[in-house]
């Protein structure tokens, strides 16, 4: 008998065996907090501002419809509505309006198009106040011009931090049933 192990051998099975139930279990617990629905924080633009309901308004000849978008800010911070800006797209395509800020003030003297009346608590304010703010859990309601979409369309609203041009949130509807790969970067990245 030698008085040094065999190098090829296994030290022993009993570790290798409790590291491979150790792996599983971890694995099984991930699978589970990922499927009901638990979400890792992302450093990347997430729904913030959600869109809940798109109500759309025919006007007294029938002739033509525009699109009331409501939209919640589902955290509680809460955002200088004077640098909100929000680029809208309709069924994939960049439409033909400009929402260059959510300030009511600002809003009727700067070049807008497309849009018929910003409301809500957190479209309200004097400009240079900081109180002038869209509050956390609290909703606004974006009246699009006529033409800009049609009952049917899928609306994508961003909305643009216009002191960085950087996009902070992103939300589609109608809302999906199923994930698509942002979930991915959410859960993994």
């Amino acid at each position: 008998m030698s008085r040094f192990p065999d190098p090829e051998r296994a030290s022993s099975p009993v570790i290798g065996v409790l590291l491979l139930i150790g792996i599983t279990f971890i694995l099984a617990m991930l699978v589970l907090i990922l499927c009901s629905g638990f979400r890792l924080p992302s450093a990347g633009q997430d729904d913030i501002f959600r869109i809940k309901t798109i109500t759309y308004i025919p006007d007294t000849s029938g002739t033509g419809i525009r699109g009331l978008v409501t939209v919640s800010n589902t955290g509680s911070r809460d955002y200088r509505n004077r640098y909100l800006g929000v680029i809208t797209y309709v069924n994939g395509a960049r439409a033909n309006c400009n929402i260059p800020t959510l300030n009511n003030e600002l809003f009727c003297s700067l070049n807008h198009y497309g849009v018929w009346h910003l409301s809500g608590v957190g479209t309200w304010g004097n400009k240079d106040f900081p109180t002038s703010v869209w509050p956390g859990h609290s909703d606004i309601a974006i009246e699009y011009k006529k033409g800009i979409m049609r009952p049917g369309d899928r609306v994508t609203l961003e909305v643009i931090d216009t002191t960085t041009n950087r996009v902070i949130s992103r939300d589609t509807f109608p809302h999906s049933a199923t994930r698509d790969a942002g979930w991915f970067y959410n859960f993994f990245l």
